[in-house]
């Protein structure tokens, strides 16, 4: 069985370690290639902060557990160069001599893999100085993290291009590597996907887009906004300029321009109009939100839950002071504060009556 050697070699290596490429450490990349491989171990040389490793303090240990045992080892830079499974895998099945990488310093970088029953000489393979074949060399000049950046970048853009997703300005468009995206979505210039993202089929992502670890269905229409840790279904229509954090929206509901949506779920066919904040809410299906809707969902202290159950109609500029609910068919009157339950079927009506002064437009309108 083979394993993997990470030699983290200096400071500097330490330091990129702790840099983040689309919400991963760089170092992310090639353990998760790596994984992909027939790897029984995976052993870390120079820092002692990752999770999942065998950590060991010099390579002469790890060469002491490896060296009698069958199969071969990888010794890898985590960062130089960015390599896939692939050109992994090329590695341990060539028998001959691998080349070995040197930087523009003349300083050998680890990539090259060797039987296991050759360890016991380890010091002659060379990492730091040691003789190397200077027929096996190739010169590997170190870039800055900008060229990991784009490295990873175009890799991931085209993989998703050559599987059918529309990318209209990949220099523009950012996704992560651990998104996933269906056939036929349509994404527009300057938008960003991270996280652990899935997007469905036939989407269109329009421009100035954040999605963040989220879930989204087929079919939705999605205008220059913000969704985070959210799952989105089918068919819906969010912004343009709209907030969805936390959230659950179902099948063909409208989250309309300037909406923020936070810690709600929101069921089918719900429409809720623009300049709206919905908190802490469950609605129902087939709820229509006016514009200005506001749940007054904390006190100060603690937060609390507005309910409103399926075919109400809540008009616009209302504020709703949770907890509370609003029962199914239930209508709330435009300009309303509601602080009480409202039974299903009912009309809520709670607003100052109006009172016009006879004059008093004059007066304020001419005052200098």
């Amino acid at each position: 069985m083979h394993s993997a050697i990470l030699y983290i070699k200096d400071q500097k290596e330490t330091e990129l370690l702790r840099i983040k490429i689309f919400d991963k450490c760089l170092i992310s990349y090639t353990i998760s290639e790596l994984k992909r491989l027939d790897i029984e171990n995976i052993y870390l040389v120079g820092d002692k902060n990752i999770d999942g490793l065998i950590q060991r303090d010099s390579l002469e240990d790890v060469f002491e557990e490896l060296k009698n045992t069958e199969g071969k080892c990888l010794l890898l830079s985590p960062f130089y160069p960015l390599l896939e499974k692939e050109d992994y895998e090329r590695l341990l099945i060539d028998d001959d001599n691998n080349t070995v990488y040197i930087d523009n310093e003349n300083n050998i970088l680890p990539l090259f893999a060797i039987n296991n029953a050759l360890l016991n000489s380890y010091d002659k393979l060379s990492y730091d100085g040691v003789v190397i074949d200077e027929g096996k060399k190739k010169r590997f000049e170190i870039k800055e993290i900008s060229y990991f950046y784009e490295i990873i970048k175009k890799r991931t853009i085209n993989k998703w291009i050559n599987k059918g997703v529309i990318i209209l300005d990949p220099n523009t468009t950012m996704i992560g590597v651990d998104v996933r995206i269906g056939q036929g979505t349509y994404i527009n210039p300057n938008t960003y996907i991270g996280g652990k993202s899935f997007i469905g089929y036939d989407n269109v992502v329009k421009e100035n887009s954040r999605l963040f670890n989220v879930a989204i269905g087929d079919g939705n229409t999605i205008d220059s906004s913000l969704i985070k840790d959210s799952i989105i279904y089918s068919n819906c229509k969010i912004g343009p300029n709209a907030v969805i954090e936390n959230s659950e929206l179902q099948e063909e509901s409208v989250v309309g321009s300037f909406v923020k949506l936070i810690n709600s779920k929101v069921g089918k066919k719900t429409n809720i109009n623009h300049l709206s904040y919905i908190g802490d809410a469950q609605i129902g299906d087939s709820v229509l939100i006016g514009s200005g809707v506001n749940t007054i969902n904390y006190d100060g202290r603690s937060k609390h839950q507005t309910i409103i159950k399926g075919h109400s109609t809540i008009g616009s500029n209302v504020s709703i002071i949770a907890p509370l609910t609003i029962g199914e068919y239930a209508t709330v009157s435009a300009g309303s504060t509601i602080d009480m339950d409202v039974k299903d079927g009912d009309l809520a009506i709670a607003r100052i009556f109006q009172q016009n002064k006879k004059g008093y437009g004059y007066k304020y309108n001419k005052e200098d």
